[in-house]
């Protein structure tokens, strides 16, 4: 009887130790998530951000940097993007779209503010999405219709792809901008260069860069390590373009 009352005890005891290892483990699990993750979050978000320095002779000494973009950048983008026509242009519903989805993708090319130091201005931009083709296709350059109250799953109409796909192995560029005053300067060189390493250093997973471009600009981009893989099939904003990758492995 003393034995069996002994052993009783034992097992009282083991669960009691056993609750509360578990009362600890989600005591620390609780202080983690309330101390510890945001400055982690914080932390990633200013290595995202983080200014890369690009020294561009034609800019006359005027400092300049790149960073990635987010959606607080939306209104200085849509600027930028009246170098193009206004059938090519980025809409501000496709900068929030895009901006949301993928930021790190989405790289600034800005110089020091003269009259104001703490607002730098942007002066060019890289767009992209992810994409599971090798090749820029139109779905890809579209958004879905209720893509703010969507979560990141891909959507497909037709069953071609609208929009960004997370998991897609290639990265789809559909915008490359530079403002007007600087169109000239090799400064959309530099800003592709610069967009190109800033790929090689992070850990994107991806094996392909892909955009589509006019045939004046096919030499451009060969200029900067891109191959051609002759016309596209792509008929975005009824023009006629040619298929442009870049291997990053």
């Amino acid at each position: 009887m003393i034995s069996i009352m002994g052993l009783s005890s034992g097992v009282v005891d083991k669960a009691a130790l056993s609750l509360s290892f578990w009362l600890l483990l989600d005591y620390f699990i609780f202080i983690f998530y309330y101390n510890f993750l945001p400055v982690l979050a914080d932390q990633f978000k200013h290595l995202i951000m983080t200014q890369t320095n690009i020294h561009i002779p034609s800019l006359g000494g005027t400092n300049a940097f790149t960073r990635t973009l987010s959606k607080e950048d939306v209104k200085i983008c849509v600027a930028v993007e009246e170098a193009f026509t206004e059938a090519e242009r980025c809409t501000e519903e496709k900068f929030c779209y895009r901006l949301g989805a993928c930021p790190e993708l989405c790289l600034g090319l800005f110089v020091e503010n003269e009259q104001d130091a703490a607002s730098p201005t942007l002066i060019g931009h890289v767009i992209a999405v992810r994409s599971p083709y090798t090749r820029v296709t139109d779905g890809s350059m579209e958004m879905p219709e209720n893509w703010r109250s969507l979560d990141d799953e891909p959507v497909f109409v037709n069953d071609e792809l609208i929009g960004n796909h997370k998991y897609g192995d290639s990265i789809a560029i559909h915008s490359v901008a530079i403002s007007p005053e600087y169109q000239g300067k090799k400064v959309g060189r530099a800003l592709v260069r610069a967009y190109l390493e800033h790929l090689g250093r992070g850990c994107f997973g991806a094996s392909k860069v892909v955009l589509i471009a006019h045939d004046y600009l096919v030499n451009f981009y060969e200029s900067v390590g891109f191959k051609s893989q002759g016309k596209s099939q792509s008929t975005f904003a009824g023009g006629v373009w040619f298929d442009m990758t870049f291997d990053l492995e």
